[in-house]
């Protein structure tokens, strides 16, 4: 758990303490109307509450130092989106205003430097228009003494670098030029030094001495007037260089005990010792012996991280670098100096927090002032005690934002710091009957948000949370550089062009936004960061994936699918009124016109609207809450009929005209409600209200399923926390399970992953698939919901001899007269053959018909016919469609008349494609493999002997292995099956059952009974048409017979 939060369990005393405030003002309000009474569950105990302890801390705040002289300090207001820092001043030593700087736009740099002299100039970078500026930077210094800002383009040759340093009697600019083409030697870049000149520019002087084949690194220097100390990297190390900076040259070189390419070294620089900090380590020198080993100081303590440090005093100043004022409190760290002459260690602070380097060698750092007090110190260069260069005020946060979603507890507090910025923590609660004790969540925001970004509803600070339900949680406004930003609490994000607006409702992936600016309503899609489409704004709300906004009469409600925003149905709600608000959850649909009322909650179920309490409300299920003057109240409708308000909480009215998803709020998919009090603690407890039982309020990409490029995944959003979750997929018509998915608990959306395969690992085929959804409800109300639907799968291989697209496996039929019909299979048990859905005629006499499966990659089955001259040609089909010599086709090749038989065995050789089996008057047996273009590779004998069997039959998979099987019957009626081996020929053959000679045709016609294995059709000589459906043994059950009269047909395919 987080410190500084904590959850906790009311006390029975503290409830009994509620009972008796209520039981009080019993005396007062009987007289004047029905007593308010605590929310109750419906066997009139008092519901169990959480309170969660507020996590920010008071802490301090107010402008940060950023730098400071003897004759004073500069500061900053706060900082702007981009960090950079906002409404400087320069102040004098006690604490007035002396110039105020204002906003420096576009700062890239900010800093002030003393020169020896005792003369203060505060600088920063920004950008200019001059074309002798390089990359559009430009320096800026102001003079403190005379109050004047002098403007220096900065020369092209200061690329890299760009630093302030004081000299004896001003500043220097370090730069050095871009080395892009500094080669394998790596020399350069060379520092220059660039100060001020009598016309108003820049004197450029290359710093002497620098070591060869050394690159300086562009850090922040270290610095003292007339010493500016720098790091560089040098033959795969980084050493320490001093430069003099009133001649331009190198004074000192020492090496480093880091690695090029190591994070930079901490520069450590007084009047008599130099160095450099690494982790929580010092090198010290002494700067009259540079040469000499350097001192090697260890920070104490028990941190572990990096320190900041800094040379003051004879003294090594050491503080955690994660020591900050920022966030929801102080994290603060002890203060250490270290002495250099081996003395014992200090402590000058308990706790700390930004330690800097300051000028003249002396450092900054804040530090409690007091008992919860803070302020800026001066550490002097000579070591004496720290003295209090600027106090910092105490800040208490404030509670600005509160949303509460499938057991989700979303608070928003402001936090002490410079400045003031928002953190948005989350609490888990639980799903179950009563809230649990809770356990903080990992905060999803890195940095808080900046006071700037954070919206004032009446002057003061707020950050209204509207909860969706979803994955993406609570939807808010921050200001973007005055314009509103749409985001959620896990960070995603609508920019408009648009200010002052609100959020009226979010569900889903989905928000309405009213602009406050041109009177416009955006429809929002937050997951794709996008706007849907722009209308007028007016009442709307959303649920599931339903869009309700008022229509143009009074009590007229139109109904439309969020994504499109188009009306599909409107709804009398019986309101008096246009609605100027609504809100929609399930059955219920809050309406209200105008905070004097009235109101009511149109019921779904009944067609009536249950009039409510005026006033600012949120809808939950079966009851409506609203805050009026101090109490916080329910009103139970889920009977049909609005009960006597019952009291939730005594909860001040504050400062806010509407403090819904600021001090208070409910779930809309959970019983529970939750209210801050002015201590900041948080109750969470039940309504008290009987829940709807669990139901699906949206479901996306539930329809159709490409499988060529992902898996099927599918999402739902149930109307409540589950306990589990269940999802069966089926063929359509069958009622054999292709493959179970499931899951356990889970607050918010069910999303299943589906790769296309059944439970046997085994890659399904094309066409459409049922699926069924049992959700089962985690609080244990109401019946687990069963809903169900149909998904089209693509992008797989054409399910078995599948004709028609409606995933059964059919039979094609050929007369003498060359009409070939397609004869639908029901796909459904018992299993049949209906009449002719499609006719193809024009078929000439002497043609072979061998129905392949998809050969075409296109996810369909075709045909393939061998006319009398050998030629072998595909014809594409087209589900639902018959064949004729005019569809589509593609000739294959000439030559196949030497075969007496051609059988389609499906995917034998190759993966998930149609194969065929070429039998010669020899007996011996060829495969050809499909090929990605649609025909077949070479041929490839794998058997011989073969000319033992009068008929040859492709009957797909037969024992469950997913590769494609072939039956043959010989000559004296036994009918054999071979089974594909691992080397894609054929196995030994197994012996399926003797008689079969009484058939004259025998197909292999695809599942026809909907049981998931392939089947049989068989026509012996009366014209009766027989069923054998297929066993997971790879054997046959007993034949029925199905139909009768096919002697009509010459060949069954």
């Amino acid at each position: 758990m987080k410190s500084g939060t904590t959850v906790r369990k009311a006390a029975v005393q503290r409830t009994t303490v509620r009972r008796g405030l209520v039981a009080a003002l019993a005396v007062v309000a009987a007289a004047v109307s029905p007593l308010p009474q605590l929310a109750h569950a419906s066997d009139g105990s008092a519901p169990a509450e959480t309170v969660v302890e507020p996590a920010a801390a008071a802490g301090p705040t107010g402008p940060t130092v950023l730098g400071a002289a003897t004759s004073g300090y500069l500061t900053a207001d706060g900082w702007d989106m981009y960090g950079n820092p906002t409404h400087l001043s320069w102040r004098a030593p006690d604490g007035s205003v002396a110039s105020d700087l204002g906003n420096m736009t576009a700062t890239f740099g900010v800093g002030v430097v003393q020169s020896g002299d005792g003369h203060a100039w505060v600088y920063h970078l920004t950008t200019s228009s001059d074309p002798r500026v390089k990359a559009d930077f430009a320096l800026e210094v102001y003079d403190t003494a005379t109050k004047v800002w002098s403007g220096y383009p900065i020369p092209t040759t200061a690329d890299e670098g760009r630093k302030l340093v004081p000299t004896a009697t001003g500043w220097a600019l370090v730069a050095a030029p871009d080395d892009t083409a500094g080669g394998a030697a790596n020399t350069g870049p060379v520092p220059h030094l660039y100060t001020p000149n009598a016309a108003g520019g820049l004197d450029d002087r290359v710093v002497s001495g620098w070591p060869a084949g050394a690159r300086w690194s562009g850090q922040q220097p270290a610095s003292l007037p007339g010493t500016a100390e720098v790091s560089s990297d040098k033959a795969g190390n980084q050493q320490i260089v001093l430069i003099d900076t009133a001649t331009a040259s190198v004074t000192t070189t020492v090496p480093t005990a880091l690695y090029q390419g190591a994070n930079y070294p901490l520069l450590l620089l007084d009047a008599d010792h130099f160095g450099y900090g690494a982790g929580r380590t010092a090198w010290v020198y002494d700067r009259t012996d540079p040469q000499a080993a350097p001192r090697t100081l260890t920070v104490p303590g028990a941190g572990t991280g990096e320190a900041d440090m800094a040379l003051t005093g004879g003294a090594l100043l050491a503080l955690d670098h994660y020591a900050s004022l920022a966030g929801a409190g102080p994290t603060p760290a002890p203060l250490y100096a270290v002495p250099l002459d081996g003395s014992a260690a200090r402590t000058l602070f308990d706790g700390a927090a930004t330690l800097r380097a300051s000028t003249g060698g002396s450092a900054l750092v804040d530090a409690p002032n007091g008992s919860d007090a803070w302020a800026t110190f001066r550490i002097p260069a000579d070591g004496s005690a720290p003295a209090v260069l600027r106090p910092f005020t105490t800040y208490r946060p404030e509670h600005i934002g509160l949303s509460l979603g499938r057991g989700t507890l979303s608070r928003v507090e402001t936090g002490a710091g410079s400045p003031v910025g928002a953190v948005e923590e989350t609490v888990d609660v639980g799903t179950g009957a009563a809230p649990a004790g809770g356990s903080v969540l990992p905060r999803v925001w890195a940095y808080p948000a900046k006071d700037a970004m954070i919206l004032r509803c009446g002057g003061q600070r707020c950050y209204t949370l509207v909860d969706a339900g979803s994955d993406l949680g609570a939807v808010h406004i921050l200001s973007w550089n005055g314009k509103d930003a749409v985001e959620t609490t896990r960070g995603a994000i609508v920019q408009l062009d648009t200010s002052g607006g609100s959020v009226l409702s979010a569900s889903g992936n989905h928000a309405v936004y009213n602009s406050g600016s041109d009177g416009t309503q955006d429809v929002l899609d937050m997951w794709t960061e996008r706007v849907l489409y722009t209308r007028p704004a007016a009442a709307a709300a959303l649920w599931g994936d339903t869009l309700f906004t008022a229509g143009k009469v009074p009590g007229q409600v139109t109904q439309a699918p969020v994504a499109t925003g188009k009306v599909s149905a409107t709804i009398a709600t019986d309101a008096p009124c246009v609605p100027d608000e609504l809100q929609a959850l399930g059955r219920w649909l809050y309406w209200s016109c105008g905070p004097d009322g009235p109101a009511g909650v149109w019921d779904g179920t009944t067609k009536k609207s249950v009039p409510v309490p005026a006033g600012h409300a949120l809808l939950g299920d079966g009851y409506v809450l609203r805050h009026t003057g101090d109490q916080l109240l329910l009103t139970d409708i889920h009977a049909g009929t609005a009960a006597p308000d019952r009291l939730v909480a005594t909860l001040p009215a504050g400062g806010y005209s509407d403090d819904r998803n600021i001090t208070w709020t409910l779930d809309k998919f959970r019983g529970f409600l939750a209210w801050t009090g002015t201590d900041g603690a948080t109750h969470v407890l039940p309504s008290g209200v009987p829940q709807s039982p669990v139901a699906v309020v949206a479901s996306e990409g539930t329809a159709s399923a490409d499988l060529s490029r992902t898996s099927w995944a599918p999402s739902w959003t149930p109307s409540g926390p589950l306990a589990s979750w269940s999802l069966d997929i089926r063929r359509q018509g069958s009622t054999a399970i292709v493959r179970s998915l499931s899951g356990g608990a889970t607050p918010g959306d069910v999303r299943p992953v589906w790769d296309g395969k059944d439970h046997s690992g085994r890659g399904i085929a094309n066409g459409p698939y049922t699926w069924t959804l049992k959700l089962v409800p985690a609080n244990g109300q109401g019946p687990a919901a069963v809903v169900s639907g149909t998904v089209v799968v693509s992008g797989r291989p054409a399910f078995a001899h599948d004709y028609t697209g409606e995933g059964s496996g059919d039979l094609l039929a050929v007369t003498s007269g060359g009409r070939l019909d397609v004869r639908p299979g029901t796909g459904t048990a018992p299993g049949t053959v209906l009449a002719t859905s499609a006719s193809g005629t024009g078929w000439p006499s002497g043609s072979l018909f061998v129905p392949i499966g998809e050969l075409s990659v296109d996810g369909y089955n075709d045909l393939l016919v061998r006319d009398a001259t050998g030629h072998l040609t595909r014809y594409d089909g087209t589900p639902g469609r018959a064949f004729t010599p005019a569809t589509p086709h593609h000739v294959i090749g000439a030559g196949w008349n030497i075969y007496n038989s051609l059988t389609p065995v499906g995917a034998l050789n190759s993966v998930e494609r149609a194969d065929l089996l070429a039998r010669d008057a020899g007996g011996n047996l060829y495969l050809y493999a499909a090929s990605v273009n649609g025909v077949f590779q070479s041929r490839k004998q794998i058997g011989h002997g073969y000319g033992i069997y009068s008929m040859m039959i492709g009957a797909q998979d037969l024992n469950g292995d997913g590769r494609g099987d072939l039956l043959a019957r010989d000559t004296s009626g036994v009918l054999w099956r071979y089974d594909r081996d691992s080397g894609g020929g054929l196995k030994a053959r197994v012996r399926i059952g003797a008689g079969w000679n009484v058939y004259n045709s025998v197909v292999g016609v695809g599942d026809i009974n909907g049981d998931g294995r392939n089947d049989l059709v068989a026509r012996d000589g009366n014209g009766d048409l027989w069923r054998y459906d297929g066993l997971s043994s790879g054997l046959f059950a007993p034949r029925v017979k199905i139909g009768w009269a096919w002697q009509t047909y010459t060949s069954l395919l």
